[in-house]
């Protein structure tokens, strides 16, 4: 069980680091959720103005 906790726990502190986005990651994507934010002006993207 706590193998599992430990995975769990340092994939968690790996999606909140403040690591640029690998290569792979960043084709699949459109951009940095924070510029496709601003651009798009999504809500929830970090740029909506609602």
């Amino acid at each position: 069980m706590h193998v599992l906790d430990a995975l769990r726990q340092r994939r968690a502190v790996r999606a909140y680091n403040n690591e640029p986005v690998p290569a792979e990651e960043r084709e699949r994507l459109p951009g940095s959720a924070i510029t496709s934010g601003e651009r798009c002006g999504h809500p929830f993207a970090g740029g909506g103005k609602e």
